[in-house]
């Protein structure tokens, strides 16, 4: 199943996929009249069951009338509903990052996390990233050192993952039986309204298969991973295009450096 959102892009460029994708998915799609609401109407009853009816018609009204910012956070929590749902029950959710896509699953959850590794054909000892919705929830997973809390302040939420030892009930599934843990918050607003809706920190590494390019759309996520997934959220393309930076922000003095 697939979730479309993508609030952030210029009304022209929504309007533009969105008629691409009516193209295809719609016979005689170049008649459907024009007005937010009889084209909302139009393509829930023309479209077929291969895309999410309610997110088509939400992403359609962030095209042709971009809501306030409050009004786009609230639409987007309701959109994200069922993916983070699906995340809280164990399930595999591929979700845009400004770095590429990521292939999420609950980091405290050991059944969740294999399935990552899985999926991926990826070995159980190549610890994952966990996703934060914000900095506050470092403490949550990890030992936060002063480095990291200067570190984050300054560089997040954005492409910069932070090394830092593991709290004993931190996910040891998701650090590969390490004693410390990677952690980041992303600048995708979508990212982080979806693990904030999750309620849980995200172990996600890049959604494709170990060995294969990293996945900059929700296509690319599709074409190699889309059997094995609960949910792809389409968030547009990744604006940097490659992983994240990693820090390790472990304390110096304590390690002996």
């Amino acid at each position: 199943r697939t979730v479309i959102t993508d609030p952030d892009r210029g009304a022209a460029a929504r309007v533009e996929r969105l008629d691409a994708l009516a193209e295809r998915m719609v016979p005689g799609a170049e008649g459907l009249p024009e007005g937010s609401a009889s084209l909302v109407r139009a393509v829930r009853g023309r479209l077929n069951r291969h895309l999410d009816m309610d997110a088509v018609a939400l992403h359609l009204t962030f095209a042709l009338t971009p809501p306030a910012p409050s009004r786009i956070r609230d639409d987007l929590r309701a959109l994200l509903a069922s993916p983070a749902a699906a995340l809280r029950n164990g399930g595999l959710v591929a979700f845009p990052t400004e770095t590429v896509y990521g292939l999420g699953a609950d980091a405290l959850s050991t059944r969740a996390v294999e399935r990552i590794f899985l999926a991926k054909g990826r070995p159980s000892d190549n610890p994952l990233i966990v996703h934060l919705a914000d900095a506050s929830w470092m403490d949550r997973v990890a030992v936060v050192t002063p480095l990291a809390r200067t570190l984050a302040e300054r560089f997040w939420p954005g492409p910069l993952t932070l090394v830092l030892d593991r709290r004993d009930r931190g996910p040891e599934a998701t650090a590969a039986g390490l004693d410390s843990v990677a952690v980041r918050v992303p600048a995708s607003r979508v990212a982080r309204l979806l693990i904030d809706t999750a309620g849980t920190p995200v172990a996600a590494p890049s959604a494709n298969r170990s060995g294969r390019p990293s996945p900059t759309t929700a296509a690319h996520v599709a074409t190699d991973l889309g059997e094995d997934l609960d949910w792809i959220i389409d968030g547009g393309p990744c604006e940097i295009g490659i992983e994240s930076t990693v820090v390790d922000a472990r304390s110096c003095c304590e390690r002996g450096r």
